[in-house]
């Protein structure tokens, strides 16, 4: 929601889906004396859910009739779910009431700060392109993640009045003629 050509609040939403990692590693048995007796290949893999709703604020900064510049910060609540697979779980669970080869946190979640910088062009009136450098915080602990990103794409203003100043046509038509349309909220008629 606009405010004015240069202020806005917005309501955002985020996410991220499919971080992953691997790990996979060689283990080597040895026995008293110091000599390899076995192998043991291990792996660990792992998979990152985030997404998140929040409200932020927007500064827009016209620079000229068709270009401008932005920024925007404000905070969301990320939900995230990191799970493990691989047989290092596995071993570590072995000995437990309930083996498995996965593990789950389940559903964290928490607040925390996004924040953006970006240049957007007019290429028509109510139309415009924008790239966007994107930065969001999320997790706890060992899962704590910031993430990065651009963004490319194309914004269309309903209003009509793109960035910056806007002449409606009765303003264009006063400023060159000096004369404008009656409307229906003319006192005089």
């Amino acid at each position: 929601m606009r405010f004015n050509d240069y202020m806005a609040v917005e309501l955002m939403y985020l996410t991220y889906s499919e971080f992953s990692s691997e790990y996979r590693k060689t283990l080597v048995e040895v026995d008293e004396d110091n000599i390899p007796v076995d192998t043991l290949p291990v792996n660990l893999s792992g998979n990152m859910d985030v997404s998140g709703f929040g409200l932020g604020g927007r500064l827009d900064f016209p620079l000229t009739d068709t270009f401008g510049i932005f920024g925007r910060v404000g905070m969301y609540e990320w939900q995230q779910e990191v799970t493990y697979s691989g047989n290092v779980i596995g071993l570590l669970t072995a000995s437990t009431s309930n083996p498995t080869n996965t593990l789950s946190t389940g559903n964290e979640s928490g607040f925390d700060m996004y924040a953006a910088v970006g240049a957007k062009m007019r290429v028509h009136r109510q139309t415009s392109v924008y790239v966007e450098l994107n930065m969001a915080d999320f997790g706890e602990d060992e899962f704590a993640s910031s993430a990065m990103g651009m963004f490319f794409g194309v914004h269309y203003d309903f209003s009509g009045t793109g960035f910056g100043p806007d002449q409606t046509t009765n303003t264009k038509r006063a400023t060159e003629n000096d004369t404008r349309a009656i409307t229906a909220c003319d006192p005089k008629y």
